[in-house]
């Protein structure tokens, strides 16, 4: 019979292959594989298959196999890379693909036009059901009631996913594959990503396989914003994936993932947009605790936890047979099972070791043990035991496999020789999965990864880095482009391996590297730019990273040091905003941040402008002496401007309201903040709804309402949970103070208070430190009140600003409980100073202050005038309380209303004046 292809004749009578009419000298081997796969070319043809037809009972490596398939493809013109004749079909075996002359085709047997030329990739997701000893691992066994359940909750929207932990090997991959693959049969949208530890700090690494390249094109600099924008694309993107139905996620080794994935993750379990399949491995020691990625949504219930344990011995001795297609000797089934310990991993890494090694085998139909079997105690000397005894050209594939973490398969054949990637599937060591119109190719298990890294030597190390950023650095020259998280990936290997790299590339992955929160990363890039044209964006970048890092001063001095006529508009804004935080939180110069941000309104016009504007609101309303100018200057971002700026003048003016008293004024400005907030993307993670969160807080407990404020908490941040940023950790302090709820003050400020006096972030680190010297004195530590006070004295500033109004709230209250009888005289003066600046919710709260210290017939008139205008009941509460300390009003009456509103720091206050 003669096959004809192009210019190729396959003739199997004369057992010769012909190219253009001249003959080939071919091995009667190579000959057996190409007519085996010429025969049965409508489906993927399984390597044991071939090794059956082509050698029969007859034991060989796989090695045979690739080499044949080489030499095969070099007969016929074909090579590894280009695949035209013969395919690999990775994790299953091979496929005869080119299409025959329809005129030469068997009598008998399928032509091309009755086999369709199925791509490798339609193959693959055709043909779900595994083989014997492939698809990345042995079948599934045992967990037949683990993937009904799982597979039940795909189908229901309050369950998120999954999360399987379990030692190494104890199949939680292959469970997690079974759950893909029934899902795609059932019509979900799939896809897989996987976690390496050389990747995780590289923000959206694991999805980058699933992401267009421009999702992480970032223009300019905006800090948390860019991390938001960031985020949102890629969430808008994995969205698309699941447009015919809920996408169902594999996520390999969650706890490896970089943390913006893991963030996305979350995001699209919660809105419903997925169902993650996740696992985990975790440690196998007793004693230790086992620590659950994504513990929030698995104690809500949006994740189940599914723990694996071993498999039962009968369920191995089947596998057994399965995967060795014929029976075993009982003595070489128990040996082996009891070797593995009920783990399928292990059985599979002994298997395949001892038939590598010659001592497992099949002798007169039956498989079993010829010689002693060596039996590693652990899955991780099952491996190391297979890793020995790999040749010098595979050990050198797997390591620069396990450095890479995750390889474009053509980069890997511009490394690695065609057979040697070959014989590395084949026998398990490395799975190539196919991934749109291309493939990766990845370690097989993370344990191989983890020994051959720990096992690499320094020199080797460099040498492959170096080797592997040449290849990288060719293949994205060849395709014109290249994906962000690649080129970030580049430029670690190139500083690993000591190369040089393109100062564009490092500013991009400083960039990133800042967005995802590696900021040393990106201090190590940025100050390896050396063209000068570039050195402002470069400054810009140290500058941000400091700051991040805590180094205010540091910060400080190389951002004003920048000429911002060199960065882009949005980068300038970005500046000068940060400088202003410095000056404002850090430096305690607020009048210098207002004035240097109001100086440079008239140099743009647009979104900086809006933008400079719109933190000059935000941060003039917490001073406090500003709020009519902040009133007016957001009455114009508030119809002009959008995004972020309109956002920010809308929680500014709700700051600045509620300093003036007007609160239902502050309520509908929040509800205009949350009315914008809504129309920009879900996943903005910068100050704005943070600086909102607590503007709310304060309002709810000014209008007499600790129950709402603490509903505020709640909703924006879960029950219970300790408040992560400063301006809620402050609004939270106030709040436990207001109801009495004094050891959560600590709990929740003391460690704020610390961190911010490490990193000098005086003017929010000192508001909290009034609650907490004032919840000192509530039970009775006078001696930790008095040290709070003197401290807080310290830092007193000289301006009329909120902040110098709060502290001496605090200070003059400690110094009356301790015998200071002037101190009540004090704050009815600092309440005055409070009034002549605009700045009635000082005045309020001094006054009250000044009743409970004593100087009730001071302040009493002034707040019967505030009880009359304020809104809520506090102040009118405040003004009755002045009343019954000085005998004109019934204290019980009193003291029940304030107990009905939950205002328990109050009651106690007026109850320790009546004694």
């Amino acid at each position: 019979m003669v096959h004809r292809f192009g210019d190729v004749e396959i003739d199997e009578a004369f057992g010769e292959i012909r190219i253009a009419g001249a003959a080939q000298p071919v091995e009667p081997q190579v000959m057996a594989v190409l007519s085996t796969l010429i025969r049965e070319r409508d489906r993927v043809v399984h390597k044991d298959e071939l090794l059956d037809e082509v050698w029969g009972s007859r034991h060989v490596s796989a090695s045979a196999l690739t080499s044949r398939i080489k030499s095969a493809r070099q007969a016929v013109g074909d090579t590894g890379r280009e695949q035209r004749v013969i395919r690999t079909v990775h994790g299953r075996g091979f496929r005869f693909v080119a299409e025959l002359d329809p005129a030469e085709a068997p009598a008998g047997s399928a032509s091309a036009a009755a086999a369709p030329d199925r791509t490798a990739t339609e193959v693959g997701r055709a043909e779900l059901r595994p083989t014997r000893g492939l698809d990345e691992g042995w079948p599934l066994v045992a967990r037949d009631a683990e993937l009904a359940n799982i597979r039940a909750g795909i189908d229901r929207p309050d369950v998120g996913g999954v999360i399987l932990t379990g030692p190494p090997g104890q199949g939680k991959s292959r469970l997690a594959r079974a759950v893909i693959e029934t899902a795609r049969e059932a019509g979900f949208p799939v896809a897989r990503i996987n976690g390496h530890s050389e990747a995780a700090s590289i923000p959206l690494a694991a999805f980058a396989h699933l992401l267009p390249a421009d999702v992480l094109e970032v223009v300019g600099l905006q800090g948390e914003l860019a991390r938001s924008v960031l985020f949102q694309r890629a969430r808008t993107s994995i969205a698309e994936l699941a447009r015919t139905g809920r996408l169902v996620l594999m996520v390999d080794d969650i706890d490896r993932v970089d943390s913006l994935s893991v963030a996305l993750i979350g995001s699209l379990i919660e809105d419903g947009s997925i169902f993650a399949v996740l696992t985990q491995r975790v440690t196998q020691d007793p004693g230790a605790e086992e620590v659950v990625a994504m513990h929030d949504l698995v104690r809500a219930g949006r994740i189940r936890h599914v723990r694996l344990g071993p498999v039962p011995a009968d369920h191995l001795t089947a596998l057994l047979s399965r995967v060795l297609d014929g029976p075993v000797d009982p003595a070489c089934a128990e040996v082996l099972v009891d070797a593995s310990a009920g783990n399928p991993g292990m059985l599979r890494q002994l298997v395949e070791s001892s038939l590598a090694a010659g001592t497992l085998a099949r002798t007169r139909g039956f498989w079993s043990v010829a010689g002693r079997l060596t039996t590693p105690t652990d899955m991780a000397a099952a491996i190391d035991d297979r890793l020995a005894g790999l040749d010098r050209t595979h050990r050198d594939a797997l390591e620069l496999v396990a450095i890479a973490g995750d390889l474009d398969l053509d980069v890997a054949f511009d490394l690695v020789a065609d057979e040697v990637l070959d014989q590395l599937e084949l026998t398990g060591m490395i799975a190539v999965r196919e991934v749109g119109a291309s493939a990766r190719v990845r370690l097989a298990h993370p344990l191989y990864g983890e020994i051959l890294l720990d096992e690499l030597s320094e020199l080797r190390s460099r040498r492959h880095r170096a080797v592997l950023a040449d290849a990288l650095t060719d293949a994205f020259a060849a395709r014109g482009a290249a994906h962000p998280a690649d080129r970030l990936r580049l430029v670690q290997l190139r500083m690993e391996s000591d190369g040089e790299v393109d100062d564009e590339l490092l500013l991009e992955s400083a960039t990133l590297a800042i967005i995802e929160g590696d900021t040393a990363l990106a201090l190590r890039l940025a100050r390896r730019v050396r063209s000068e044209p570039l050195q402002a964006r470069a400054m810009h970048l140290r500058g941000e990273a400091l700051y991040l890092r805590g180094r205010f001063d540091e910060a400080g001095a190389v951002l004003e040091a920048i000429d911002l006529t060199e960065l882009d508009d949005a980068a300038a804004a970005f500046v000068l905003r940060r400088l202003a935080t410095w000056n404002f939180f850090g430096r305690w110069r607020p009048r210098h941040a207002l004035d240097a941000l109001a100086a440079q309104f008239d140099r743009w016009s647009g979104h900086p402008r809006d933008v400079l504007e719109s933190y000059w609101v935000a941060i003039a309303a917490f001073d406090g002496r500003f709020a009519d100018e902040a009133l007016g200057r957001a009455a114009r971002l508030r119809t002009e401007a959008e995004g972020v700026a309109l956002i920010e003048a809308q929680a500014g003016s709700a700051m600045a309201h509620l300093v003036r008293g007007e609160r239902r004024l502050a309520m509908e400005r929040l509800h205009d903040f949350s009315e914008a907030l809504a129309h920009l993307p879900p996943s903005l993670t910068w100050s704005g709804p943070n600086y909102a969160s607590s503007v709310e807080v304060m309002v709810q407990l000014q209008l007499g309402d600790p129950a709402a404020a603490r509903a505020v908490l709640d909703r924006d941040y879960g029950p219970g949970t300790p408040p992560s940023f400063r301006f809620v950790a402050f609004a939270a302090g106030r709040l436990a103070l207001a109801d009495g709820s004094y050891p959560q003050v600590f709990d929740w400020l003391d460690p704020h208070i610390e961190l911010g006096e490490m990193l000098g972030i005086q003017t929010n680190t000192a508001q909290m430190q009034v609650s907490t010297a004032l919840a000192a004195l509530a039970v009775g530590d006078h001696e930790r009140a008095r040290r709070e006070a003197s401290s807080l004295a310290e830092r007193l500033p000289g301006d009329p600003t909120t902040t110098r109004f709060d502290l001496e709230w605090a200070i003059h209250q400690i110094d009356a409980a301790l015998g200071d009888g002037r101190a009540g005289d004090r704050l009815v003066v600092a309440a005055a100073a409070a009034r002549s600046v605009g700045n009635t919710y000082s005045e309020e709260l001094l006054l009250s202050a000044a009743v409970y210290s004593g100087a009730a017939d001071g302040a009493v008139d002034r707040l019967s005038d505030l009880a009359d205008t304020a809104d809520g009941v506090l102040t009118g509460l405040r003004h009755r309380a002045a009343l019954a300390a000085l005998g004109r009003e019934d204290p019980q009456g009193v003291l029940a209303e304030l107990d009905r509103h939950g205002l328990r720091h109050d009651t106690w206050r007026l109850q320790r004046i009546l004694g």
